[in-house]
């Protein structure tokens, strides 16, 4: 079994990524470190020792949230108040809703920008997934939206967008709690995940800023990219296809 080697970084903020990846989210013992769900609470689950159990869970892994947490939504006046302070929900560095239709009777989707993070990675054809835990439902009224992306192939921050389950009630969420779970699926998937901590460089950041960007412009370009096999570099070997994996 190999090893396929993610980088990561975490951060908070959304429109000057330059500026926010200098959160100090990304110190230790202030931003909580990525999880792998075998070393996490389910490792005395009595399924723990199931192998089919632990060749999935050996790529997937929990994010905590660094802070606590307290949103109080009124679907009428389509509006959240929040204990967070108000310079970490201004339109300039997070912005509760994407937009106004986030928030009605029917339902309420609130993304937020902590916990925040980044990832890359050197190896080909990496997928990475954002998908919910069950426990969110019960324990903090919300629900992570599930999406995924190439990581090899495109760059982007993830951040945390959840469906409201009772808009009645308070979203509470305290310092330490699992919001949801991270899946990265490499081109072979009997290799182990290796996270490593790392500072992205200011050329990698402008990549990201203009990926992040180009669907402004370019509408399904994004598409092209995210969701497509990382491009190589062709063989003048014309035999070059017995080689390949």
């Amino acid at each position: 079994m190999g090893l396929t080697k993610i980088y990561y970084h975490q951060f908070h903020g959304n429109f000057n990524l330059k500026e926010n990846i200098k959160s100090p989210f990304s110190i230790d013992d202030v931003g909580f470190d990525i999880e792998k769900i075998q070393t996490a609470n389910m490792k005395n689950a009595l399924y723990s020792k199931c192998p089919a159990w632990n060749h999935r869970a050996n790529r997937v892994f929990s994010v905590k949230s660094p802070i606590d947490i307290l949103l109080l939504i009124n679907t009428e006046e389509k509006r959240i108040t929040s204990n967070i302070p108000q310079w970490q929900f201004d339109e300039f560095t997070a912005g509760i809703f994407e937009n106004g239709d986030w928030c009605t009777e029917e339902r309420t989707t609130i993304q937020l920008t902590i916990p925040k993070f980044l990832f890359w990675t050197n190896d080909k054809n990496v997928w990475l997934e954002q998908r919910p835990t069950p426990f969110t439902a019960i324990n903090n009224n919300l629900v992570c939206t599930n999406a995924w992306f190439n990581i090899s192939s495109w760059n982007r921050p993830i951040s945390f967008a959840f469906d409201v389950v009772d808009t009645t009630k308070p979203i509470k969420i305290k310092r330490g709690d699992v919001l949801f779970e991270l899946c990265f699926y490499p081109k072979n998937l009997d290799n182990g995940i290796l996270l490593e901590k790392q500072i992205p460089s200011d050329d990698f950041i402008d990549n990201v800023e203009k990926n992040v960007s180009v669907k402004k412009y370019l509408k399904g370009f994004a598409n092209s990219k995210m969701f497509k096999d990382t491009p190589s570099k062709s063989s003048k070997c014309p035999f070059s296809f017995l080689f390949k994996n």
